[in-house]
């Protein structure tokens, strides 16, 4: 009889057992699938902000294209403000103008 219990026991630990490991590889599972989840999610992300980058980027190139075209302008201006003076000065003297020095 305590034979039988004792086989009954391990029995009862075996089946124990198995339903543990069937647990513990139901987790890692889920786990693994969770893992590949929040990877697809980081590469969503990382794709987005290099996307967001390339737009800061390009936005640094068109601000530096329209502060360049400003500078042409103002030289533009200066240039065409010192044309329409006259060429010389009330003493007779030949006038320099900024935009020639």
């Amino acid at each position: 009889m305590k034979a039988q219990e004792e086989i009954q026991n391990v029995e009862s630990s075996i089946e124990a057992s198995d339903a543990s490991s069937h647990n513990l590889a139901n987790q890692m599972k889920l786990l693994l699938a969770e893992k590949a989840s929040l990877g697809q999610v980081l590469h969503d992300e990382k794709t987005r902000i290099d996307a967001c980058l390339a737009d800061l980027e390009r936005a640094g190139e068109s601000i530096e294209s329209f502060e360049n075209f400003c500078s042409v302008l103002a030289n533009a201006r200066g240039i065409s403000q010192a044309l329409q003076q006259p060429s010389e000065s009330a003493t007779g003297q030949p006038r320099l103008s900024s935009a020639v020095e």
